[in-house]
């Protein structure tokens, strides 16, 4: 939710209305309570802090996503970029304070009609932060019915499906790397209908073998099409998580997309178990932007004519000032929390010993590091750098290896003089 900038607009927005930090600041509290060594989920809570950060670097190059309304309010809060000062943000208007769910009935009584206004103007905000957030499924009813041969499976089909599933998932998680590095969306998609055409290929000849050994006709409910979808549909799965991808949905991109697609629902749901258990690699570069172009969240245009479009337009226009301002009133207000949770790795000693989760969740506060730099120049908060670079080369360089090197290379040097020394006083004699 934090990573999409039209979800941090909608988050701005409910903020700058209700003049309040309420909604950010328990947000970011439920992350850094999260974001213990102990809890399993501290991984992931790093990396989503990353993922914000760089939502918020995506925020503030958006223009036009704020409403007037948004721009005025916030300009009238603070006129300009110094004007958000990080340390404080106490002021009249009560910008930091939050306001109560629960009125007594006596203040109710009291209220102004404008102020019923405002009061309707907050609901209406909510409600619409309520239906972007939750994404529509269909019913069960609106699927089309499979036919009696596919839902009429054995236990050995069963099993078949769950196997096939697995090493579809595992056979994905395998590519991430190799498709990360290429440089063209053309490049990763011709890759992935490479993938599907060969795991189809591989998958019938197993499983024909399979059923011929077992006197039994091959049960086909799977095409290169299908894989396709399916290779889309889990790696988006794998970049926004099952909250954003629940498993009606994941169903239907694939059942429902308008081509043919031979794929049992049973099959589809072994997949989508498997990929919510399993620990995808980063998704980067071009198959970053793939996955954002099919599933759609992020773009309204692909992200090639996006590219083209700023290419003919020539010199990049001038950054919105009340994105800027927005993302510095929230990043400055919780900069202790972001802070906290990138450092929940960092201290660990002896990593060479350590486990390769621990090693991975270091390496995630890394780029959450050199994320939250780049967000802090953006915003112009670079006096706040200092600390980032003093934990960047902390991580980078083992303090304790480096002085036990220079202690090494000075006692070498010692001994080489007086080697030297003592050839000298020998050939003197």
């Amino acid at each position: 939710m934090l990573s999409n900038r039209r979800r941090l607009n909608d988050i701005v927005s409910a903020c700058v209305r209700s003049r309040s930090l309420s909604l950010w600041r328990m947000l970011m509290a439920c992350m850094a309570e999260c974001a213990q060594p102990q809890h399993e989920v501290s991984i992931e809570v790093v990396r989503a802090c990353a993922s914000m950060l760089q939502g918020i670097l995506d925020f503030c190059d958006s223009p036009g996503l704020l409403e007037d309304e948004v721009r005025w309010k916030l300009k009238e809060i603070f006129p300009t970029l110094a004007d958000v000062n990080p340390w404080n943000y106490s002021s009249p208007t009560g910008i930091d304070q939050c306001v109560s769910l629960v009125t007594d009935i006596t203040q109710k009584q009291d209220v102004t009609p404008a102020d019923d206004q405002t009061d309707d103007e907050m609901d209406k905000v909510l409600n619409k932060l309520t239906q972007k957030f939750s994404l529509k499924q269909l019913d069960e009813d609106d699927v089309t019915p499979m036919s009696s041969a596919q839902t009429r499976i054995s236990d050995d089909d069963e099993s078949t499906e769950k196997i096939t599933a697995k090493q579809f998932v595992d056979s994905l998680i395998d590519k991430i790397a190799e498709w990360s590095k290429f440089k063209s969306t053309l490049e990763v998609d011709d890759a992935i209908l490479d993938f599907s055409s060969g795991f189809y290929n591989v998958f019938s000849a197993v499983q024909n073998e399979a059923f011929k050994s077992k006197s039994k006709a091959q049960l086909e409910f799977l095409n290169t099409d299908a894989i396709y979808i399916t290779v889309y549909s889990t790696l988006c799965l794998a970049l926004r998580g099952k909250e954003a991808v629940p498993w009606m949905t994941f169903r239907d991109n694939v059942l429902k997309s308008g081509c043919i697609v031979y794929a049992s629902e049973s099959w589809l749901r072994n997949v989508y178990d498997n990929a919510v258990d399993s620990t995808f690699g980063e998704i980067e570069a071009a198959l970053l932007h793939v996955v954002k172009d099919y599933d759609g969240l992020d773009h309204r245009i692909l992200t090639d004519v996006e590219r083209l479009q700023q290419i003919s337009l020539g010199k990049p226009q001038e950054k919105p000032i009340e994105e800027r301002i927005a993302a510095r009133w929230f990043i400055a207000s919780e900069w202790n929390s972001i802070v906290q949770i990138l450092s929940t790795f960092l201290g660990i000693k002896d990593r060479r010993k350590a486990r390769q989760k621990i090693k991975d969740g270091i390496e995630y506060s890394i780029k959450g590091m050199q994320l939250l730099a780049a967000v802090a120049l953006e915003l112009e908060l670079a006096d706040r750098c200092g600390w980032i670079f003093e934990k960047l080369v902390e991580s980078s360089c083992d303090v304790d290896e480096l002085r036990t090197l220079a202690e090494s290379e000075d006692q070498a040097c010692v001994e080489s003089m007086r080697e030297k020394y003592n050839r000298n006083i020998m050939l003197v004699q």
